[in-house]
């Protein structure tokens, strides 16, 4: 049986609250040996920033990278329109299995964009929490009976440190992250 694709995704949004917009997806899919690597920013014109909490825009440093505010787009990156972003998330995320940290903080916030184009996601059942799978690496490998709780710390607790300042909370940073984590965990559970 060939195996689901994977994707790994993090989405840089415009607070915690139900109503949050992503601004910011990244997503890297695996399938047969290809990797696909998308940055997506949303257009502003699609982003209420009028109920945006201004925390979660500095943590994500809003104003200094989307390309509408001054930021420059980074190679590879695209600037969409929320339909489109859409249609490419979920043409990438289709029978996928879908990795991240905390993932249902994305895929809810990204099923809700979706459905405001008419559109259902198509990925696999319940994402996977990289957390989750590092806790049980953790333990199963020996390496302390007590993980760690704060993502950065269990991530070096397993030999992978987290993206400096400059990648920290960005979408593409935190899932190039997530890559390498769970490549680690699962070549070091394999030696």
């Amino acid at each position: 049986m060939k195996p689901k694709p994977m994707v790994f995704l993090d989405t840089e949004t415009t607070g915690l609250h139900e109503d949050r917009r992503a601004w910011e997806i990244a997503l890297v899919r695996r399938e047969d040996g290809i990797t696909r690597t998308v940055t997506i920013f949303i257009d502003v014109r699609d982003i209420p920033l009028d109920q945006a909490d201004p925390t979660a825009l500095e943590i994500g440093r809003f104003y200094d990278r989307h390309p509408e505010f001054g930021g420059t787009l980074p190679p590879g990156a695209v600037h969409l329109r929320e339909s489109e972003a859409m249609a490419l998330v979920a043409e990438i995320t289709a029978g996928a299995e879908l990795y991240g940290l905390n993932p249902l903080f994305d895929t809810e916030c990204l099923e809700a964009a979706m459905r405001r184009h008419g559109r259902t996601p198509n990925w696999w059942r319940t994402p996977v929490d990289i957390a989750v799978l590092a806790r049980g690496f953790v333990i199963g490998q020996g390496i302390s009976d007590n993980p760690h709780r704060g993502t950065d710390r269990l991530s070096a607790q397993c030999g992978v440190e987290a993206p400096g300042a400059d990648d920290r909370h960005t979408a593409l940073g935190d899932t190039l992250w997530l890559v390498k984590w769970y490549d680690h965990m699962t070549a070091a559970a394999a030696a």
